[in-house]
């Protein structure tokens, strides 16, 4: 999202600079060291390559980033707004550094809240004294930020909620978004067997379990096909759930290239998107930005509070069941296999919705918006 947002900002008549990793997400790709991409001058960083599965391979590849983006930064001109995102969580660190150093003023992206996940997963105990030692520096942290852009209302509840000392003119909601340049719908009317997808990462913030149960109880509905495409930590968890229970009409698949997304999206029917309770408000899936850019109807199951319910019902583009409720999920997959033509109308309102909220121009202007205040301040 943030490479559309200095794309964008470049076009705009900024000189952006952008300080990021040499080594890829989702496979092991190794990047330049520096290139122009679109009029903006990308420098990269080397850092651990520990495994990013693992707790302490993950803080060691986090720690190691910012300590190389830091150093580079301070071989970079000052910025008039210097922009730092949740991924890494501690490049918060860097936003509070350079305004000490340069009295640079900083817009922090909140994609993910930290360390409010890490203690909804279970990887900080609650109430702990890191737990709050990790709060106090956070929110010490945030408390220097021009500005915050959360991804919608119910994250920005959250983060007020833990940070109470944070004015909250300074947090602004602007949800994610996808290029509908890039990602359209494609002429295909649902048939049987109707096609369920769901497609990203499969992680702790996301709930399966609900999703297997529905599935053992539409064992042998052969109207009913499920694809998993992406990866991530539960995603072996979730493989061997399917075959120890042998549920016959399920298929896995690695990640897509992005140039291959919008033909992977288009080959379902109905798509998957879930937040797990406890999670709401601390993450936003970006993939349903996708799906309904490729005009797809949602079918949500997690919490029932939160940014995404709220979405799909303002928008009518589906359903929403609560988290553990298998018996229900079972009971709509089985409707719509009974009348998949009701699938069109809901996928034609979600790409309705898409073009007057979602899209990629209108995204990229209010994050522009938010850096020209903060650089005038």
């Amino acid at each position: 999202m943030i490479t559309a947002v200095a794309e964008d900002a470049a076009r705009a008549g900024w000189r952006v600079t952008v300080v990021t990793s040499a080594r890829g997400y989702i496979r092991d790709e190794t990047y330049p060291a520096f290139e122009e991409h679109d009029g903006v001058s990308i420098h990269r960083v080397g850092g651990a390559r520990s495994n990013r599965h693992s707790i302490a391979g993950r803080l060691a590849n986090y720690l190691s980033f910012v300590v190389a983006s830091g150093w580079k930064l301070l071989r970079l001109p000052a910025p008039d707004c210097f922009v730092v995102t949740s991924s890494p969580p501690f490049s918060l660190a860097l936003g509070w550094g350079f305004k000490l150093l340069h009295r640079s003023p900083f817009v922090f992206v909140a994609e993910d809240l930290y360390p409010e996940i890490a203690v909804a997963s279970g990887i900080l105990p609650a109430g702990s004294a890191t737990a709050k030692l990790a709060g106090w520096l956070f929110g010490s942290w945030l408390r220097c930020a021009s500005a915050i852009i959360v991804l919608g209302e119910h994250m920005k509840g959250r983060l007020l909620a833990s940070h109470p000392r944070l004015e909250p003119n300074r947090l602004v909601p602007i949800d994610n978004w996808h290029d509908g340049r890039l990602l359209m719908p494609l002429n295909r009317t649902a048939t049987l067997p109707v096609r369920v997808q769901y497609s990203g990462n499969f992680g702790q913030g996301h709930d399966f379990s609900t999703l297997v149960d529905a599935l053992e109880k539409l064992r042998g509905d052969a109207r009913l096909c499920f694809q998993f495409v992406g990866g991530g930590r539960r995603r072996p968890w979730l493989e061997a759930e399917v075959k120890s229970r042998a549920l016959a009409n399920c298929s896995f698949h690695n990640y897509v290239p992005e140039a291959e997304l919008n033909a992977s999206l288009n080959a379902a029917d109905l798509c998957l998107v879930t937040v797990a309770r406890g999670f709401e408000g601390l993450l936003v899936p970006s993939k349903i930005y996708g799906v309904m850019a490729v005009g797809k109807p949602v079918l949500y199951y997690g919490a029932l509070e939160g940014d995404v319910p709220a979405l799909i019902r303002r928008h009518n583009i589906g359903w929403v069941i609560e988290q553990g409720d298998s018996t229900s999920l079972a009971r709509v997959l089985t409707e719509i296999a009974a009348c998949p033509e009701q699938l069109a109308a809901l996928g034609a309102n979600a790409r309705r919705a898409f073009d007057a909220h979602y899209d990629r121009p209108l995204a990229t202007a209010r994050y522009l918006q938010v850096f020209a205040q903060t650089a005038k301040s």
